[in-house]
């Protein structure tokens, strides 16, 4: 059973986030980009999927974060 933190967290909604950044990637792009951020970042992160890539363009995707570190760091690795 999840506590009332682990509850609050996992409904979290993306506009309760201080920082996001959108970046386009081309297919099989993405678990790399998700690896780093589950590796590196220190706060709270999610990610959403606006439109995915096929074998004819990439992905859009948003990321957000909490920390101001981690949001910095992102776009510095991933833009």
């Amino acid at each position: 059973m999840l506590a009332q933190s682990d509850l609050e967290i996992a409904s979290r909604t993306s506009d309760t986030f201080e920082f996001h950044q959108e970046i386009h990637q081309n297919m099989g792009e993405l678990d790399d980009i998700l690896s780093w951020c589950r590796r590196e970042c220190l706060g709270e992160w999610r990610w959403r999927m606006l439109e995915p890539s096929n074998a004819h363009s990439p992905g859009h995707y948003c990321f957000y974060f909490d920390d101001g570190r981690d949001a910095c760091a992102f776009v510095l690795r991933w833009r």
